[in-house]
């Protein structure tokens, strides 16, 4: 009788370490996957601000070079022929395009929050690409319609109707407050310098491998565009249709 119970104890204690053991296991497993895909998509964000930033500091230093030449050459009408060259990088920026991919899943996507489980940095990315937004409207729209409207490059006096003083500062002032809203991304989520490097390196390389990726950046945005559209449409017909 005593065998009969010492053997069901032990039949049951092993049976509940064995659960135990499942259980644990696929805990562990599953806070592993979840850590690791919150990893990977804060890693995708921050990619996607810095190279927002490598756009802006390029069109940060091309209006610093083009608003010196436009006031030499206001010193020196005679010197336009020779200087007008100066301008061209920052005419270049008019034709910047951010890739609209990480904003729409982030911000469309209701597991995206769930995911992250942090608050605070959502709330500085979504702030992040809602001032993104406006420096491409105050900036670079700026600069494409002042091209649609005057020949800079053709006259003395195209270039004159062009503010390159006022575009170069309210570039530095939103290129100053991107940089601001990143580094505190970076700050909460306890990233290192070192896994930011690496995650852009793979990302570089994926990028230059596939050349299918700009492709596909381009048919889900043009997407994105169809859907506001069909969308919109739809909601003026239902208006009429009324």
């Amino acid at each position: 009788m005593k065998n009969t119970s010492k053997q069901f104890l032990l039949s049951l204690l092993a049976t509940t370490i064995s659960i135990i053991l499942t259980f644990g296991v696929a805990a562990i497993i599953d806070n592993y996957k979840n850590n690791k895909a919150k990893k990977g998509l804060v890693l995708t964000v921050i990619y996607d601000m810095d190279k927002t930033l490598q756009t802006a500091r390029q069109a940060d230093s091309a209006l610093k070079i083009a608003s010196r030449a436009q006031l030499d050459i206001v010193k020196n009408p005679d010197s336009y022929d020779s200087l007008k060259n100066d301008i061209v990088p920052a005419l270049l920026i008019s034709s910047e395009e951010f890739s609209m991919i990480t904003e729409k899943i982030f911000s469309s996507n209701i597991e995206t929050f769930s995911t992250i489980g942090n608050v605070n940095f959502v709330n500085y990315v979504s702030s992040f690409y809602q001032n993104r937004s406006s420096y491409k409207s105050q900036v670079i729209d700026v600069l494409k319609e002042e091209l649609q409207k005057n020949n800079i490059l053709l006259s003395y006096e195209g270039l004159l109707d062009v503010n390159f003083s006022s575009l170069y500062f309210d570039n530095f002032v939103w290129l100053s407050s991107l940089s601001e809203f990143r580094d505190n991304c970076v700050k909460i989520m306890k990233l290192t310098d070192e896994e930011i490097r690496e995650f852009s390196e793979l990302r570089e390389v994926s990028d230059d491998n596939n050349n299918s990726y700009y492709l596909v950046d381009e048919m889900m945005q043009e997407m994105y565009e169809a859907e506001d559209m069909l969308k919109e449409a739809r909601e003026k017909f239902k208006k009429h249709k009324k």
